[in-house]
């Protein structure tokens, strides 16, 4: 996406662009799949969130802190990051991988190509058959299975919604990183931040449920 891209191209290296994009996609799914096929997946999240957050803390003491301009963008990141990891988790509960996965990626650069234009910053006519191909691939591999029964709808309903996060969360991130003077520093502490955030979250859900599970129990007894 140009919001994003352009950072690498401020940086001369638009040579390697391409395939750290690729490599970023592959490793995307491929953690993506591992959470859909893990029973606890809140518990995944958990401590993959955990584990993030202690590399983030190490690397929030050798990289620059991010310019002041860029904490108020940051916190909201955060806070997106952490919606969009509990829609995830959500549509990976109820949905078919290969119908809510493919909506959920392919949503976001669709919705990011229509920021990027309100903000100023469209795309070559090339970038946009590109993108155009690419979602109708992704919108082939979603209705591949013939219409969506009642659940499955409920599902797509939360992929979009995750895809949608992705959107804002990637516009908010490629503005503040142009603010924040290092795009390293700024992507440490705004992990940092969104571990912190969604650990809070995770393990509260996960007493909300415990809690639950044993009023069930009392109820049965």
């Amino acid at each position: 996406m140009s919001l994003l891209s352009a950072e690498a191209s401020a940086a001369g290296a638009p040579g390697i662009l391409v395939p750290v994009v690729l490599s970023a996609a592959f490793l995307h799914a491929s953690w993506n799949a591992i959470l859909k096929f893990i029973p606890d997946k809140l518990t995944a999240s958990l401590l993959m969130t955990v584990s993030g957050g202690v590399l983030a803390g190490i690397g929030a003491f050798v990289v620059p802190v991010p310019a002041r301009a860029s904490w108020v963008l940051l916190l909201v990141s955060a806070v997106l990051h952490v919606g969009y990891f509990l829609m995830l988790i959500k549509t990976f509960e109820i949905g078919d991988f290969n119908q809510v996965y493919p909506l959920a990626r392919g949503l976001s650069p669709v919705v990011v190509a229509g920021f990027a234009t309100l903000l100023g910053d469209p795309m070559s006519r090339h970038q946009t058959v590109g993108i155009a191909v690419v979602c109708g691939g992704l919108a082939t591999l979603v209705f591949s299975a013939g219409r969506p029964k009642r659940a499955q709808g409920k599902a797509l309903f939360w992929a979009a919604m995750t895809g949608l996060s992705i959107a804002t969360y990637t516009v908010t991130d490629g503005i503040a990183v142009r603010h924040s003077g290092s795009a390293a520093g700024y992507t440490a502490w705004m992990m940092l931040a969104e571990s912190m955030l969604m650990t809070t979250a995770c393990v509260t859900i996960m007493m909300r449920r415990g809690r639950a599970a044993e009023a069930a129990g009392l109820g049965a007894a």
